[in-house]
């Protein structure tokens, strides 16, 4: 990959870790009763979603990654993201320490966006991936 391949996927990856961190924490909210999200959370929303898609490097090999080495960068990848969403969490004081409730609540958020943006991101390379192959069948046909 060059890099304008990865600038492309990791602006991609930017606005849906950004779209899906703000409805999930909108639905959140208003699941708790919370007030709306205010303009200094979106601000912390932008930049860990920045930093979170920047994160996405540990994917890229000059080789294709086998599904242990695949499996292995994924769940550094997690763990990293989570370090990152819990650093930002305590800067802007999103979470309260002092509460287990919260900080489990907390990184059970953070897991579902990390789900949804992958399975998004996976059905959105399989659409790619099968429209690719489906012009190569029509291509080979011939």
């Amino acid at each position: 990959m060059n890099f304008k391949e990865i600038f492309k996927e990791t602006l991609e990856d930017f606005f849906i870790i950004f779209t899906v961190a703000i409805v999930i924490n909108a639905i959140n909210n208003s699941i708790n009763g919370m007030e709306l999200i205010s303009t200094h959370f979106i601000f912390g929303i932008l930049l860990v979603s920045a930093l979170t898609s920047l994160a996405g490097v540990v994917f890229y090999s000059k080789n294709e990654l086998d599904h242990k080495k695949y499996f292995s960068r994924l769940l550094l990848h997690y763990v990293l993201v989570m370090a990152i969403v819990l650093a930002a969490a305590t800067y802007f004081q999103w979470l309260v320490w002092s509460s287990p409730v919260a900080v489990i609540s907390f990184m059970a958020l953070v897991t579902v966006i990390y789900v949804v943006v992958h399975v998004l991101v996976f059905l959105q390379t399989k659409k790619l991936a099968d429209k690719l192959n489906r012009k190569l069948n029509e291509r080979y046909k011939k």
